[in-house]
């Protein structure tokens, strides 16, 4: 008898990366091309240069140096197909510099695993009572350090993807610098330098970032942060998106916040371009939301906390 693993597990692996434009017949690991904080999300995915929070070891380490002392954030998605896509990071002061642990998720799903192949005339297709599953997973450990000024960082990572029962890895590296001029950040990252994962495709979806972030402050009751940022895959055409935060400083030490993205997808994405939301911030806490529509599947929503001290 012949096994065969239907539904969700093996047509998300295979049907999502085309919905977000990735270049499945060349990368693998998709969960490293999607959102991994929702503010940076309802930014257009703008954060080479605009993180400054635990999530920047996502996106860029060198902007890991800028927090001053600890803090943690988590986000989670419902993506395509009832799949999860999640990220966790934490960072704090170690040396000198910041050291931070990240890890980002993206869960397709179980499917019932039956035996034969019923359109193939096979057994019959019937039940082992037994889950097929598929997902990929990527842990990380970045540093980070102010040198005269200059910000430089590093991440290493293990990228996993499972396949029903099949799983295999690659190691990783990014590498990041951002310094500040007359009030705004300018940053670059490359980032998913490392080997490949056969099963899913082929090599690592190397990506450069070339960003700005250009903050307005006190304008009346608001300040604003603009971002700009070009970015190259792998096997793609570069892109280029932006994104405006707007923040208003109630009384009682509340900030709401509202944040708009535009980003240039890649031909065939199935995704909007526009992305938007929100948040608030108070003390030593932030809740964050981040929206973004796909033609096929509709609307799909991002929520994320963090804490700092």
């Amino acid at each position: 008898m012949r096994r065969l693993a239907v539904a969700a597990a093996l047509a998300a692996s295979s049907f999502l990366p085309s919905l977000a434009g990735a270049q499945v017949a060349h990368t693998s690991a998709l969960l490293l091309e999607l959102p991994s904080s929702a503010r940076a999300l309802s930014l257009g995915n703008t954060f080479v240069a605009a993180g400054t929070d635990e999530a920047a070891i996502f996106y860029n380490p060198a902007q890991l140096a800028v927090i001053p002392k600890t803090s943690a954030g988590l986000s989670v998605q419902q993506w395509f197909l009832s799949s999860t896509l999640a990220a966790a990071a934490a960072a704090t002061r170690l040396a000198g510099g910041t050291i931070a642990l990240g890890l980002q998720v993206l869960d397709y799903g179980s499917s019932e695993r039956v035996l034969g192949d019923p359109g193939a005339g096979g057994d019959g297709g019937g039940s082992t009572g037994t889950e097929v599953s598929a997902g990929d997973y990527v842990a990380s450990v970045g540093y980070a350090i102010a040198i005269h000024g200059l910000r430089v960082g590093a991440t290493a990572k293990y990228v996993n993807q499972r396949l029903v029962d099949e799983s295999q890895g690659t190691g990783a590296v990014d590498f990041g610098a951002a310094f500040d001029i007359h009030g705004a950040t300018v940053a670059a990252s490359v980032q998913n330098i490392g080997g490949e994962i056969p099963i899913a495709g082929g090599p690592l979806p190397r990506m450069v970032h070339v960003g700005a972030a250009v903050p307005i402050h006190g304008v009346g009751p608001l300040d604003f942060l603009g971002t700009a940022e070009i970015t190259h895959t792998r096997d793609e055409k570069a892109r280029a998106a932006g994104g405006l935060e707007v923040a208003y400083r109630a009384t009682g030490g509340v900030t709401f916040l509202g944040r708009v993205g535009a980003l240039a997808r890649p031909t065939g994405a199935e995704i909007s371009p526009l992305s938007f939301g929100g948040g608030l911030r108070a003390k030593h806490l932030a809740l964050d939301y981040a929206y973004e529509s796909s033609d096929v599947f509709g609307a799909m929503h991002r929520v994320g906390v963090r804490w700092w001290r």
